[in-house]
Parts: structure tokens; sequence; C-alpha cells
């Protein structure tokens, strides 16, 4: 594998952490104002968890797999993001509240870990 190709699939799976983290944030904000009275906001929570993140964290298990003789802690962590992403889709569609928002949190911080490690990454 090329380090062009290395470095890229990193830059990669930094922005696309860094973008995953900030949108499961917001999720928690569109939750909140849907709680609020905001009919319309539940709608973009749903298209935004269901089908955007679930992207990026596929883009991320990809960019994993690409690093991964380099940076083995990647592929992993993102695949373990992905499979927890798919409990929380789980959660919200069956309103298990109590799960769904707890887990919310938890995938903010392993998202927003990895991109705090990945940035580090851009100097090894």
């Amino acid at each position: 594998m090329t380090s062009s190709l290395h470095r890229q699939a990193i830059a990669v799976a930094r922005i696309v952490a860094w973008l995953t983290a900030a949108l499961v944030l917001a999720q928690g904000a569109l939750a909140g104002s849907f709680m609020a009275g905001t009919a319309s906001s539940l709608a973009s929570h749903r298209v935004i968890g269901t089908y955007v993140l679930m992207f990026l964290s596929v883009v991320l298990v990809a960019a994993g797999a690409v690093v991964f003789r380099q940076r083995r802690w990647i592929l992993p962590a993102s695949v373990v993001g992905f499979l927890l992403l798919g409990t929380q889709i789980g959660t919200g569609f069956t309103d298990r509240v109590v799960v769904h928002v707890p887990l919310g949190v938890a995938l903010f911080g392993i998202y927003l870990v990895m991109a705090l490690f990945l940035r580090d990454e851009a100097t090894a």
C-alpha cells in the first residue's frame, strides 16, 4: 500500500469521525427540539440517524480497513461504532428511550475520541 493512500484514508477517517461526532451531538438538539414541540425535528432526527450517520459509519469502517496493517485500532473502533449505531437506530424506532439517550451520549464520546486520536495520527 502506498503511503499516499494511507494518508488519504487517515484523512478521510479523521474528517468522518469529526463529522459523525458533530452530527450525533446535533441529534440530541433535534430530539430536544422535538420534545419542546417542534414536530418536524423528529423527521430530521430520523433521516440523519438512519441514513446519514449509518453511511458515515460505513465509510469509517472502510477507511479503517484500508489502514488496518498500519493503524490496527481504527478498524475495530469503527466496527464497534457501526454496531452501536445500528443498536441506536433500533432502540429509537422501538421507543426504548431509556437505552436510546445514554447510547447516544456514548456514541458521541466514541466518535469524539476517535476524531481526537485520528488528529494525532496525522503527525504519526
